[in-house]
């Protein structure tokens, strides 16, 4: 496995809703850089593994555990997370 693409995991914190803020509740948003295996599964693999129809579903590997996230960035792209495996030392996305 080849850890050659570099990602943007974004986590969004929501402040607290107070009378001070009249009713805007802030968010604050914490990037972070890691450098993973990115893979495009193809239609009938998201079909067999996942039982959905979508053509744009990638896979991220890593070596090391990775952050708490909300969304991915993947090439100016925004990700979701699916699913998630732990074999031994590899986390799949």
């Amino acid at each position: 496995m080849i850890l050659n693409k570099q990602i943007t995991l974004r986590q969004i914190i929501k402040g607290e809703d107070r009378p001070s803020n009249h009713g805007q509740v802030s968010e604050s948003i914490n990037d972070t850089l890691v450098t993973v295996n990115v893979t495009t599964l193809s239609t009938q693999t998201t079909i067999r593994l996942f039982g959905v129809t979508n053509p744009t579903m990638v896979t991220v590997r890593s070596l090391t555990p990775l952050p708490d996230f909300d969304l991915a960035l993947i090439d100016g792209k925004r990700y979701k997370h699916y699913a998630q495996q732990s074999i031994t030392d590899r986390r799949n996305l």
